[in-house]
């Protein structure tokens, strides 16, 4: 999950400090994502550095840490809506796609649908690629335990990229359907 898009994104809806974000995060993805303070206050540096959001206040209350509240800028709007696209292009799994699908409704659902096309066609050859080393015939007394090992492996993958096809044809749907 990007952590800067899921900053961005959350930014976009509303004023924030960092601890409501690290909240949001984990009450959206049920605790599986690991986060940690340091991790998202770098990120959330970083983002300032780039213009991308900026301090609007900072209080100070007895006995606690000052907390800052962050906005998004208009740089930072085109960049989360830049974000989102690249990472659709370029996700490797549905999972590295969360943070994005979470801010789906701020940008071009036919666009992310025609990424989400590509990624399927993709899957679908590689599926094929691995069912084909599959069903390759291995003469009778020639198994050896490289090739079952092999052969587990391929099965396996097999699965998981039926998985993640699934996946990418429900996400598809639901792009389709708004």
């Amino acid at each position: 999950m990007s952590l800067q898009i899921f900053i961005l994104g959350v930014l976009n809806r509303a004023e924030h400090h960092p601890y409501d974000v690290k909240k949001m995060i984990l009450d959206n993805t049920d605790n599986v994502v690991n986060i940690t303070d340091g991790n998202l206050y770098y990120n959330f540096e970083v983002l300032t550095k780039k213009g991308h959001i900026e301090k609007v206040q900072v209080v100070q209350t007895d006995n606690r840490p000052e907390k800052t509240t962050y906005r998004i800028t208009e740089s930072g709007k085109k960049a989360l809506e830049e974000e989102i696209y690249a990472s659709f292009k370029n996700a490797k799994t549905v999972l590295s796609l969360y943070a994005s699908i979470a801010f789906i409704d701020l940008v071009d659902k036919s666009r992310l649908a025609f990424l989400v096309e590509e990624a399927i066609e993709k899957l679908q050859k590689r599926i094929a690629m691995v069912e084909d080393k599959l069903t390759t015939k291995i003469p009778d007394g020639i198994v050896n335990k490289p090739q079952r090992y092999g052969r587990f492996i391929a099965t396996h993958t097999l699965d998981t990229l039926h998985t993640e096809l699934k996946a990418y044809e429900a996400l598809l749907e639901i792009l389709r359907s708004e």
